[in-house]
């Protein structure tokens, strides 16, 4: 089966370089993809495709999971921008195309581990749990303790990993307006501060603010 190898930049690594992933089919450049990244699944830009010498191939090289955008979002010239600022700057590639994808919707990458056998007795899964979420899994377990044991149980296929991307809502924005409804002879019966006073002539004189 025919091997196609890309240069990503990883979403929100403190990293400078990009790393080569390889694919069974061609990707785009320009486009996020789902990969393992230091044993956790992370979202990547597609920044390059690489040829490969016979000392590379030689490496074990880490497969992309699967593609998250249909098509561009960024073209060639953007990419070589990035590239650019990133170099110049000497700022991790993954967080400047974090800035070019920033109008993009956010991916939450969701991670499932799923028993093989449901009537086996598995730490780290409750009761009847036929799955559990990565991060419960974790937080039962303990992080140190929980990624030697997902290994070892990986290793002698009891369980598997599932992974789904959801799409995160951005938060709508809530606006405060401020306006006197007291009345200007009140006020003026009031003993408040120099600065309380200037406020209330701001907003007697604009009729109400927004913060």
């Amino acid at each position: 089966m025919e091997k196609f190898y890309y240069e990503i930049a990883i979403s929100k690594s403190p990293l400078r370089a990009a790393y080569t992933y390889s694919s069974s089919s061609m990707m785009l450049l320009g486009t996020r993809v789902l990969v393992n990244f230091s044993n956790r699944a992370a979202t990547g830009y597609v920044v390059d495709e690489k040829i490969l010498s016979k000392e590379d191939l030689s490496l074990k090289i880490k497969e992309i999971e699967d593609y998250i955008d249909y098509k561009p979002l960024i073209d060639e010239r953007h990419i070589a921008l990035a590239k650019r600022v990133s170099e110049y700057y000497l700022t991790p590639i993954g967080k400047v195309f974090d800035l070019f994808f920033s109008s993009s919707p956010d991916i939450k990458i969701n991670q499932r581990i799923i028993k093989k056998a449901l009537d086996e007795y598995i730490e780290g899964f409750e009761g009847k749990e036929g799955s559990v979420s990565m991060q419960v899994y974790f937080e039962r377990l303990g992080k140190t303790k929980g990624k030697k044991s997902l290994k070892k149980l990986l290793e002698e296929g009891k369980v598997e990993i599932a992974t789904g991307l959801s799409i995160l809502k951005p938060k709508e924005r809530q606006i405060k307006i401020v306006r006197v409804k007291a009345d200007l002879e009140e006020i003026l019966n009031k003993k408040i501060s120099r600065q309380a006073e200037e406020i209330v002539q701001y907003l007697l004189f604009y009729g109400e603010d927004t913060e």
